[in-house]
């Protein structure tokens, strides 16, 4: 599985300097930027052992430097959210998840201040279930981390930008977020 997720990191990190001209060029006055932001929104994951929603707030705290204009490392952690239903009367199901991710991120200007980006990388998650009157069961492992989205420049050291995050393999979430980001530009 890991070895899986290195080719398709490394395929997706090949195929993005093909694609976007000048990607490594490290002449830009955006390399050697250190970032960071948060990001809240909406978070759902497939619950397939219990019979509750699993759909609540999701946030996440990320940071990253960009290696050239066009490409940046990320690392961020994530809450994917805390779930709490009644399932019987008197009896409480609860689910939550939160992982770490580490991710390429390749980005192309669409206009003056807008980017859009992908992103692809890997997500060590744990994920916890309770339910009253039974022991908590806790999951965790490591899974496919892929994302598109957008950035918007309010001027050199603020943005805003908003995505989707899909967790792919064991876990199955996903997020869609908005959220603000700081530069040291």
């Amino acid at each position: 599985m890991k070895k899986q997720i290195l080719i398709v990191l490394v395929a997706a990190i090949s195929s993005s300097t093909v694609c976007a001209e000048g990607l490594f060029n490290t002449s830009g006055k955006e390399s050697g930027t250190i970032y960071g932001g948060a990001s809240a929104g909406k978070a759902d994951a497939e619950c397939s052992d219990t019979s509750i929603d699993c759909k609540s707030t999701g946030w996440k705290l990320f940071g990253g430097y960009k290696l050239s204009p066009n490409l940046a490392v990320e690392g961020g952690y994530y809450s994917l959210g805390t779930t709490k239903e009644e399932v019987l009367p008197g009896t409480t199901a609860e689910v939550s998840a939160s992982g770490v991710g580490m991710t390429g991120v390749a980005s192309y200007p669409v206009a003056d201040e807008v980017d859009m980006f992908a992103k692809g990388g890997i997500m060590m998650w744990e994920a916890e279930g309770k339910v009253t009157g039974f022991p908590t069961q806790k999951e965790d492992g490591t899974d496919l981390l892929l994302g598109v989205g957008a950035a918007y420049k309010l001027d050199n050291n603020w943005g805003i930008r908003g995505e989707y995050e899909h967790v792919g393999g064991d876990l199955k979430a996903n997020m869609y977020s908005i959220g603000a980001t700081f530069s040291s530009l």
